[in-house]
């Protein structure tokens, strides 16, 4: 796992094969109100990536209970071998305002305390061993996430990480590519440096490293989307290449 770059699939195995067998799933509302509780299997691939993607759909449940997107055992399967990426509705729902406070809430409620007695940390461990190993995320990136590994909860920091994974549009095997240099050389808004851009966004791994999940770029069609901004990391050093940054527009 450590060599494949950080995705839904590899931070989903890196937790599931730590799961309970037995359980104690809470079914919440839009607002975080535990409606059921049942005992499950969370070690399961249908069971594990349907509690992991819930984290993000519960929050967007409308009134009559319906999903934006229906989770089934296809797309358990094909996310967790490797065979589709994440939904794009789901990817929007990760970039939405408050997403990390709401994974997290959820996560505290259904996820860490059904991992396996004693191996919280080596989960959390294995997630931010993935994340030192993608070079495509970045120093910044990676520097912020051992850092959080110690100060964060549990709950916060497998938040972080389940967001960034979740937008890497990584997750498909076969298409395991440098997604940001291809973006970058397709912008519909041309650049005064591409050459310089393209380095910024491949050393941001194509994710804001302010924010840790949003993407710096888009597509539409076949064309990339610009989504961020160049800034001077120090005001006063304007030429340097290595005193800029790229990220996101909020």
């Amino acid at each position: 796992m450590a060599a494949e770059p950080l995705c839904i699939r590899t931070f989903g195995e890196a937790v599931r094969t730590n799961m309970n067998k037995k359980s104690i799933i809470k079914k919440m509302d839009c607002k975080g109100k535990t409606e059921t509780t049942s005992t499950e299997d969370a070690s399961g691939v249908f069971v594990f990536y349907s509690l992991m993607l819930e984290s993000l759909l519960y929050t967007d449940r409308t009134d009559g209970g319906r999903d934006v997107v229906n989770v089934d055992s296809k797309m358990a399967t094909n996310l967790k071998n490797g065979k589709s990426d994440v939904h794009d509705d789901i990817i929007t729902l990760a970039q939405t305002k408050g997403a990390q406070e709401n994974v997290s809430f959820f996560f505290a409620a259904n996820l860490i305390p059904n991992i396996t007695n004693g191996r919280k940390d080596i989960v959390m461990d294995t997630v931010l061993t993935a994340i030192e190993n993608d070079s495509s995320l970045g120093k910044v990136t990676q520097g912020k996430f051992k850092k959080w590994r110690k100060d964060k909860t549990p709950a916060d920091f497998l938040a972080e990480a389940f967001l960034l994974a979740v937008c890497s549009r990584k997750n498909k095997i076969d298409q395991l590519v440098a997604i940001p240099e291809i973006h970058a050389v397709t912008l519909k808004t041309p650049t005064a440096q591409p050459e310089m851009e393209l380095r910024l966004l491949t050393e941001a791994g194509g994710i804001c490293p302010d924010c840790g999940h949003k993407s710096l770029v888009g597509t539409k069609t076949e064309q990339g989307v610009k989504l961020y901004e160049t800034v001077r990391v120090y005001p006063n050093i304007k030429e340097a290449f290595d005193n800029k940054i790229a990220l996101c527009l909020d």
